[in-house]
């Protein structure tokens, strides 16, 4: 499976948000990437050192090639 896939583009823009502390507040996460960031804190280097390990390099790559200030990707229509 291609790492574009684990994480949704908003997952990757808030983690790269949070990376370099800025606010992620009302981008839509997933259940996993919402459990991450409420228990990770990537202003500890210890923190950011488990969140490398859990997301691997692939996925830590793509993370950083977000830019941070740009507006949040659009999120797709989802019906119920």
């Amino acid at each position: 499976m291609s790492s574009e896939h684990l994480l949704t583009p908003t997952d990757r823009y808030a983690l790269a948000r949070a990376l370099v502390g800025m606010s992620y507040d009302g981008v839509p996460l997933s259940p996993i990437t919402a459990l991450i960031l409420a228990h990770l804190d990537p202003a500890q280097p210890d923190d950011v050192q488990i969140l490398r390990r859990v997301l691997g390099q692939q996925l830590m790559l793509d993370i950083l090639r977000v830019d941070p200030q740009s507006p949040p990707p659009e999120t797709p229509f989802r019906s119920t």
